[in-house]
């Protein structure tokens, strides 16, 4: 699928090893989770719709995408949990791999931003940005304001740039240092908040009092390799490893 895209849902087909389906009638509720490779912290982990019906559809679970779930190109392992009443887990299916999720760039869009990537030119707002971040390293871009070509003030206008974890998050995790100057705004984040911040987390900047939202996106931060504090082996994120051949036992879509 496409970075944004929302349609098709994940549908998928839970089997044994056998290649038979498996049952869902005993099962109370099941969580599609994926990753991306090379990460440790799930881009989603939410509630996958049972559509098996009586003898109809056994085993098949489908999974409707959420805004932001697909914003980050790469491939992501996938798996579905099966929990009883009680919230207990009954099954990882597939229990011995994973599923596999493409997620392809757009050929018209606007790619991931990382540090010092330039100047962005500002038209309709606002414009999704998606940052990449090094964990620990500084980092700075420029927007430039434009409307049908022409420079915007800024007179009057105050920009802000906020990190949080989540849209929803009332906690702010870090403020953009920013600078203006005629119709651009130079927005900097340092090095020692880059490395505080989540693996995954959303930002935008606006305009204020009454100005609009120029950007909005989501950030990834890639954690530092060289650092003085030794980390244990499980806590390091798994090594990209090229796809399987065919969809793992446990799981088809």
């Amino acid at each position: 699928m496409k970075r944004g895209a929302l349609a098709p849902p994940y549908r998928a087909t839970l089997r044994y090893a056998d290649r038979r389906p498996i049952d869902l009638s005993e099962v109370d509720h099941v969580d599609f989770v994926m990753r991306r490779r090379g990460e440790t912290v799930p881009v989603v982990e939410a509630r996958s719709a049972i559509l098996q019906d009586g003898e109809l559809n056994v085993g098949v679970c489908q999974y409707d995408w959420q805004d932001g779930d697909t914003d980050l190109t790469g491939i992501y392992r996938a798996e579905f949990v099966l929990y009883d009443a009680a919230g207990g887990q009954l099954a990882r299916v597939p229990n011995d791999s994973y599923q596999e999720v493409q997620v392809l760039g757009n050929l018209s869009e606007f790619h991931d931003y990382g540090a010092d990537n330039g100047t962005i030119t500002l038209e309709a707002l606002p414009r999704r940005v998606n940052l990449v971040l090094y964990a620990g390293d500084d980092f700075s871009m420029t927007l430039t304001v434009t409307s049908d070509g022409e420079p915007v003030s800024l007179d009057d206008l105050v920009p802000r740039a906020q990190v949080r974890r989540s849209t929803g998050s009332d906690a702010i995790l870090g403020d953009f240092e920013i600078l203006t100057s005629e119709n651009q705004i130079m927005l900097y984040l340092p090095g020692a908040l880059s490395a505080a911040l989540p693996l995954h987390c959303v930002w935008d900047c606006e305009l204020t009092p009454s100005g609009p939202t120029l950007v909005a996106g989501r950030i990834r931060v890639r954690p530092q390799v060289s650092r003085d504090v030794p980390v244990e082996d499980d806590e390091l994120p798994e090594d990209d490893e090229p796809p399987e051949d065919e969809v793992p036992d446990g799981g088809e879509s």
